[in-house]
Formats: C-alpha cells, structure tokens, sequence
C-alpha cells in the first residue's frame, strides 16, 4: 500500500482505494514520509518511475535521473559514455573526439559515438548533438 499525494490518500498498487479504517484519515497522519523525487504524486517508494524518465525502475540502471535529460532504452543518460550515469568531463573527452571525426552528415568512424552522442538520432554527431550533450552536462 502507498499513499499517493494528488489524492491525499492511501492506494494500493493496482490505484485502488484501501477499505476499512483507513478510509478515516488514521492513515494519512501515521504512514512515514518519504521522498517524490519526480514531483508526480507518487512517493518514490511506491513509484514504478521514480525519474520519470519513461524507463521503469526494475529495467532503470540510473534511477534518480535529472528531470528532463533524454536517456536510452536501460534509463543511463544520453552522452554517459563511461556509463557511471553522469555526464562529466570523461564523457567530454570521448565526445569531443566523436565530435572531431563526424560533423553534420557524416557518419561519426566510431558506432559507439552514434550510440552515446546523437542525440537528435540523425547518424552524426555534430552541434545540435552539442547542445544536447550540454543539456545533460554536469546534472548529477
């Protein structure tokens, strides 16, 4: 059972209403409080998100993802090449060299740098690419 905030109630998994004695409000001042890291109502111990990246937490290798930093498939930041889930001055050196060999339509030599750095998902990596890579920089 969580308590979700929009309805200033507890739920169960399913969004359902619990039954019985706690339909009272007895639960609301006893149930501990906890966090709601992605501000979406749910606590962040019943969140199935807890980002709110779009990844769900059991797949999410990067839970507590910044707010509005595009992520791949397993929820690591887009532009994370050393995959510690920040975007720091490593993933820069990698980014700049990706940079250095590919440019707007050219296909970067490297896979990788498609996969890390391309962020508008159109086969370089060149300034847009930059500004994304920016967006995500430095926000742990």
């Amino acid at each position: 059972m969580c308590y979700d905030t929009r309805r200033g109630r507890g739920v169960l998994f399913g969004g359902q209403a619990p039954s019985g004695p706690w339909d009272a409000g007895t639960w609301e001042t006893t149930w501990p409080t906890t966090p709601d890291f992605d501000g979406d109502g749910l606590l962040d111990g019943c969140d199935p998100d807890i980002d709110n990246d779009g990844v769900p937490n059991e797949t999410d290798v990067c839970d507590y993802t910044p707010m509005g930093i595009p992520v791949n498939a397993q929820g690591r930041p887009m532009g994370d090449f050393n995959e510690n889930c920040a975007v720091d001055f490593n993933d820069f050196d990698v980014f700049s060299v990706c940079l250095w060999v590919s440019g707007p339509g050219i296909k970067p030599w490297f896979q990788e740098c498609e996969d890390v750095f391309d962020f508008d998902a159109d086969i370089d990596v060149d300034l847009r690419d930059f500004a994304g890579f920016q967006t995500s920089f430095g926000r742990e």
